[in-house]
């Protein structure tokens, strides 16, 4: 069953791959969307210059069953934070560099079952976190299982603001899963308004990303990201 690791875990997994010289991944999906590597291909190229601050938020109403869901289990996971939020983290990370400290609330929205007479020791199932950069950025980000839908089955918004401008990218599943990639430039008419849609199948069977790349890597001796250290 699955069970809840902790960070010296996840550190002892890390050491030990390296220590043997495996091969190793970690499946953060968002990093192989071309819509959100193009949203990095901006932030690198100082579309919007320093970086001041942002918010990142992941919606979706997946958790509002008040029936057993292991992923609620303190026991078996640490909860939405470390399932969806890890994804939002390392999308975080990867665009702004590393985080100099965190500050978390944590939310316990629904009353669950633990569906074998235990007592049930929750899992949150809703946070706002807070990251600030080394650079000074600060990042809030939202982070819920329980939010009701509206338009689509979830929603990712990201917003980052800098000294020259701004840039934001909404994503979703409705008819299917599409990025609305935005960029404002205060002093330049250099505007971005891309529209994409993803087609996971072509994207994940057809290109060497995801579990495809792990082969390859393994096949060809190349270096994984994002990997265990991630």
């Amino acid at each position: 069953k699955p069970i809840a690791l902790n960070v010296s875990d996840a550190k002892a997994m890390y050491e030990k791959a390296e220590a043997v010289h495996v091969k190793h991944m970690v499946m953060y999906t968002w990093y192989w969307i071309p819509a959100f590597q193009r949203l990095k291909e901006l932030v690198d190229q100082g579309y919007i210059g320093k970086v001041y601050g942002g918010s990142f938020s992941w919606l979706a109403g997946f958790g509002r069953s008040p029936g057993y869901q292991w992923r609620y289990d303190a026991e078996r996971s640490n909860g939405v934070v470390a399932d969806v939020g890890s994804h939002l983290f390392q999308f975080a990370r990867l665009l702004l560099g590393d985080v100099k400290a965190v500050s978390a609330q944590l939310g316990y929205d629904i009353k669950r079952e633990s569906g074998d007479g235990r007592i049930l020791k929750p899992a949150n199932d809703s946070a706002f976190v807070t990251l600030e950069f080394a650079s000074g950025t600060l990042l809030q980000t939202q982070i819920s299982a329980t939010a009701g839908k509206l338009d689509n089955e979830w929603e990712r918004n990201f917003i980052l603001y800098g000294e020259r401008g701004t840039l934001s990218a909404s994503a979703g599943f409705k008819e299917g899963f599409s990025v609305h990639l935005r960029g404002w430039q205060e002093s330049s008419d250099d505007k971005v308004d891309e529209q994409s849609d993803v087609d996971f199948l072509e994207l994940f069977q057809n290109k060497s990303v995801g579990p495809r790349q792990f082969i390859d890597s393994i096949l060809d001796d190349r270096q994984i990201y994002p990997g265990l250290y991630e």
